[in-house]
C-alpha cells in the first residue's frame, strides 16, 4: 500500500461489526470454526476475557475497566448504571446498533442505553418487530390448544401479521422439540441475529458500529436439525439439562458419558455458528460502500469438568482458562497486524481495538501482564450448600506462562500455562494469602472490594415474564 493509499484509508471512517459468540472457548473455536478462521486476516491466539460470565464481561469490553471499577457484576446487573459516555462508544462518531439473543444483554438490564437501536432475539421471538409467544402469553390464561389459538388470533391482528405468524410457528417448534424425542427443529436464535443485523446494516448510510450476541453455544444444548450430523452421534432426545450445574460438580467422575455427548453437541453448535456467520461475513463485505471490519470474539468460554477446568462445570465461580481464553479474529481490518498474533491481548483493551479499527488504525493492544476478575457468583440457581465459597470474589494476574489466582477467602493458587495448548492450565501450587502483585492492578484489596460490592446497589431487577422465562430456560433462575 502506498503512503497516499494508507493516508486515505486512515482518514475514512470504517464500519465495525463485533460478533460475540457467547460461551465459546478458544480450543473448541479453533477446532470447529474453520470457515471464520479461513476468512480471518488476523487471529489473536492469546486473547483473554476480563471476567467469566456475561454481565461483567460485556461491561468490561465496553468500558475497558475491571468489574470492581465499573460496578456491573453479580450485585448490580444493570448496564445503564454506567453512562454511555464512559464506554468506548463515546469515542466513535458512528451510528450504533445491537442485536442480542442474550436475555442479560437486553433492554431489561439497560444495555439499550448504550446504543442507538437494540433488537432483541430469542427462540420464541425471532422477528423483534412482530408479536411473540411470550408477549401474548402474558395476556392469556388459556393452556394447550386454546393457548396457541389465542396466539394465532393475536398474530393475525398485529401490524406485522406474517412475521407474527412466523414467530408463533418458530416458537411452537422450539417449545415442542427442545427436549426431544426428535432433534430440535430450530436454532437458538443465531440465524435470526445475523438476519436482523443485516437488516440494520442495509438501512444505515452513515458509518456504523454493530454489536451482535449469539447465544446458541450456551446451555441448554440439544441436537438440532441444522447441525452437521457427521460431527456427533448423540441421541435426538439428549439434553444438557439432565443435570444441573451443582450435580455436575458434586461427583464429576460419574458424568464422563454426559460430558462426552455434551462436547459433541457443543462442537456441532460452534460449527453451525461458523457456517451461518461465514455467509453473513460475505454478505456484509459484498454489500459495497465504505470498508467494513468484522471482529469475532466471545465474552467467556465454558468449563467442561476436566482437570484443566478444575473439575468445574459451566461458568460458575471460576477464572479458569476454559472461561477466560476466548477467540479474537479480525476480518478485513486495516493493514498493520500479522496474520497470527501470539502476544497476550486482554479485552480490557477491546475498546481501543474497536476505535482504532474504526479510524483505519491497528493499535497496539498487547500486554505482557494483565488482570481479570470475578465479583461473586454468576447468576443462576443457588448452591445447595457452602454459598460463601461459591459467592467469593476471585482475581487473577497473567505474567508470561504463569497465572496467579486468589480469592476473598484467602486462597492463592499458581497455574502453569502453555501458549500451544488453548484453554489449558495446570495447577502448580496452592497456598494462602494475597500476592504482592495485587497492588499493581487493583486499587482495593480483594476482601474489601467484595464487601463493598455486596453492600452496594444490590439491584433487584423488575423483569418481565418473557425475560424471566428465557433466563429460566438458560439455567439462570
Amino acid at each position: 500500500m502506498s503512503p497516499a493509499e494508507r493516508e486515505a484509508e486512515t482518514s475514512t471512517p470504517r464500519n465495525v461489526v463485533v460478533v460475540c459468540l457467547d460461551t465459546v472457548r478458544a480450543d473448541f473455536f479453533s477446532q470447529y470454526a474453520k470457515r471464520l478462521q479461513r476468512l480471518a486476516d488476523v487471529s489473536f491466539t492469546q486473547c483473554r476475557a476480563v471476567s467469566s460470565w456475561t454481565v461483567p464481561s460485556h461491561a468490561s469490553m465496553f468500558t475497558g475497566t475491571l468489574p470492581s471499577e465499573h460496578g456491573v457484576h453479580t450485585h448490580n446487573r444493570r448496564f445503564d448504571s454506567v453512562p454511555r459516555e464512559e464506554t468506548f462508544l463515546a469515542d466513535l462518531d458512528h451510528a450504533t446498533f445491537g442485536v442480542s439473543a442474550n436475555a442479560f444483554v437486553s433492554s431489561t438490564y439497560g444495555f439499550d442505553s448504550w446504543l442507538d437501536e437494540l433488537s432483541e432475539i430469542e427462540p420464541k421471538h425471532r422477528y423483534p418487530e412482530a408479536t411473540s409467544l411470550n408477549e401474548v402469553g402474558t395476556e392469556t390464561d388459556t393452556t394447550g390448544v386454546k393457548k396457541y389459538a389465542e396466539y394465532l388470533q393475536q398474530a393475525v391482528k398485529h401490524e406485522h401479521p406474517i412475521l407474527s405468524l412466523k414467530n408463533t410457528a418458530f416458537g411452537y417448534l422450539h417449545e415442542m422439540t427442545k427436549t426431544g424425542p426428535i432433534s430440535k427443529q430450530v436454532d437458538d436464535g443465531g440465524s435470526a441475529v445475523v438476519r436482523t443485523a443485516k437488516q440494520h446494516i442495509d438501512s444505515i448510510e452513515e458509518p456504523y458500529f454493530g454489536f451482535c450476541n449469539l447465544m446458541d453455544a450456551h446451555t441448554p444444548l440439544h441436537p438440532c436439525k441444522w447441525f452437521d450430523s457427521s460431527l456427533n452421534d448423540v441421541p435426538d432426545s439428549w439434553t444438557s439439562s439432565q443435570y444441573d450445574v451443582w450435580e455436575l460438580m458434586s461427583e464429576s467422575e460419574q458424568h464422563d458419558e454426559y460430558w462426552h455427548l455434551r462436547e459433541q453437541v457443543y462442537g456441532a453448535t460452534i460449527e453451525y455458528l461458523d457456517r451461518i456467520l461465514a455467509e453473513f461475513v460475505h454478505d456484509v463485505l459484498d454489500s459495497g460502500g465504505r470498508e467494513t471490519t468484522i471482529v469475532v470474539t466471545a465474552d467467556h468460554g465454558e468449563n467442561h469438568g476436566t482437570e484443566a477446568d478444575d473439575f468445574l462445570a459451566n461458568h460458575k465461580s471460576s477464572l479458569s482458562e476454559g472461561l477466560l481464553h476466548v477467540p479474537l479474529l479480525l476480518i478485513n481490518p486495516p493493514e498493520g497486524y500479522d496474520k497470527e498474533e501470539d502476544g497476550y491481548v486482554s479485552q480490557l483493551d477491546f475498546g481501543d481495538l474497536v476505535v482504532g479499527l474504526a479510524n483505519g488504525e491497528t493499535p497496539d493492544v498487547f500486554r505482557d501482564r494483565f488482570p481479570a476478575e470475578l465479583v461473586g457468583m454468576s447468576a443462576g440457581p443457588e448452591p445447595p450448600e457452602n454459598r460463601e465459597y461459591w459467592d467469593r470474589m476471585i482475581r487473577c494476574v497473567y505474567d508470561g506462562t504463569r497465572k496467579t489466582v486468589w480469592d476473598s477467602l484467602g486462597t492463592k493458587t499458581e497455574y502453569e500455562l502453555d501458549p500451544d495448548r488453548l484453554s489449558w492450565q495446570k495447577k502448580v501450587e496452592t497456598g494462602e494469602g494475597t500476592p504482592e502483585v495485587e497492588a499493581d492492578f487493583f486499587d482495593t484489596p480483594i476482601a474489601e472490594a467484595k464487601a463493598a460490592a455486596s453492600a452496594g446497589k444490590n439491584v433487584t431487577e423488575e423483569i418481565d415474564s418473557a425475560t424471566e422465562s428465557r433466563l429460566e430456560e438458560l439455567g439462570y433462575l
